[in-house]
């Protein structure tokens, strides 16, 4: 689990520039000419290509951040209290990420002009939403019962007895 840990923190820190890095050529496309049809065709196509870009970064963090969380499966079941613990805070930073990483995807489809390829995108990234946001929720839900400590806010239970 460590080891698969550790592979899965590289890669996110690079996937972490990577978004980072794709940010600028969407930058540079809004910066072109724009005043004859030629350059806003230019620059409409230029900008298109530099949106899909910047879509790639936070998605493939989106799926690493699901690698993450069965991997933190893991140590909650497997750990002693104090990777249990971690496991959890694990879960809240993956559930942050996953949220953050998404709301990247949906700032760039929705200028996008290919409104096919846009809703593939916010397709993806809607389905590792609805699949993995519950499961951290959960993991947190249940670290924070081994702990002793009752849910509360987004983590609490979402039918609470009466």
């Amino acid at each position: 689990l460590l080891e698969e840990a550790e592979r899965l923190r590289e890669s996110l820190l690079a996937l972490v520039e990577a978004d980072a890095g794709a940010f600028e050529p969407v930058m540079r496309a809004y910066r072109l000419p724009s005043g004859s049809a030629a350059e806003r065709l230019e620059r409409a196509r230029v900008l298109e290509a530099a949106l899909e870009g910047a879509c790639e970064a936070p998605l493939e963090i989106m799926e690493r951040c699901a690698g993450a969380l069965r991997l933190l499966e893991g140590f909650a079941e497997k750990g002693n209290s104090s990777a249990l613990s971690d496991a959890g805070a694990g879960a809240c930073l993956c559930r942050a990420a996953l949220v953050a990483a998404s709301l990247n995807v949906y700032a760039n489809t929705r200028v996008m002009a290919d409104r096919e390829r846009a809703a593939e995108f916010d397709r993806r990234a809607g389905d590792l939403l609805a699949r993995w946001e519950p499961a951290a929720d959960e993991l947190i839900r249940s670290v924070r019962a081994a702990l002793g400590q009752a849910p509360s806010g987004a983590f609490a239970p979402a039918n609470p007895a009466p």
